[in-house]
């Protein structure tokens, strides 16, 4: 599913306003039949881990009026931006191929041991790391839709208004108001749904 999933994040990127996990999570259940709950955990330690996902088993058909549900659990020790940015992030997986899930102990292991030692680039880096890795930059450019970055670079808003009131608007954490808005990161997203694409 992954050049769905890819089809699926640049048809978001037209979108000329910023985008609320709720937003995309109706997205989805539209296009997929999915639909995202939040649940904040606040035993949930965000140094280690700041959310995942929880995919129910599926036992029949579902439509968009009647979607399936999946949680997402959110750490609640980090801030609303990084909150809103990791839910996007964590919803976004249900579109994923069955080698991409970290389903068990021992694929979280491996994910958490090569994000710590490794840029996971590699030909043998498991698919599970790559699109974790991939998800962060993805989600981004889901909360912040290429159209409206575009918007407020040509406005010149960073100047004008600054990183925190551009956060207040998007929701994201503030310190990654300067690289949605750099040119550089529709590099990296280009690269990011090209890599996904090509895994699918």
């Amino acid at each position: 599913m992954s050049k769905e999933k890819a089809d699926f994040i640049r048809e978001i990127q037209s979108t000329n306003q910023p985008l609320s996990p709720y937003e995309i999570s109706q997205l989805i259940r539209i296009s997929y039949n999915w639909v995202s709950l939040y649940k904040g955990d606040p035993e949930l330690k965000s140094a280690f881990w700041r959310g995942y996902m929880v995919r129910p088993d599926v036992t029949h058909a579902y439509t968009p009026e009647n979607p399936a549900i999946y949680w997402c659990v959110i750490a609640l020790d980090q801030p609303k931006g990084w909150q809103h940015v990791t839910w996007i992030k964590e919803m976004l997986q249900i579109i994923d191929s069955a080698s991409h899930y970290t389903s068990d102990k021992d694929k979280l292991g491996a994910m958490l041991e090569t994000r710590r030692t490794t840029d996971p680039n590699g030909d043998g880096t498991p698919l599970n790391v790559v699109a974790d890795k991939h998800g962060f930059i993805l989600a981004l450019a889901c909360a912040v839709p290429r159209e409206y970055r575009e918007t407020l670079r040509k406005g010149r808003f960073l100047e004008r208004v600054g990183q925190d009131a551009i956060a207040n608007i998007t929701n994201i954490p503030p310190e990654y108001v300067d690289r949605i808005l750099d040119i550089e990161f529709e590099i990296a997203f280009e690269k990011a749904l090209k890599e996904i694409e090509a895994e699918g």
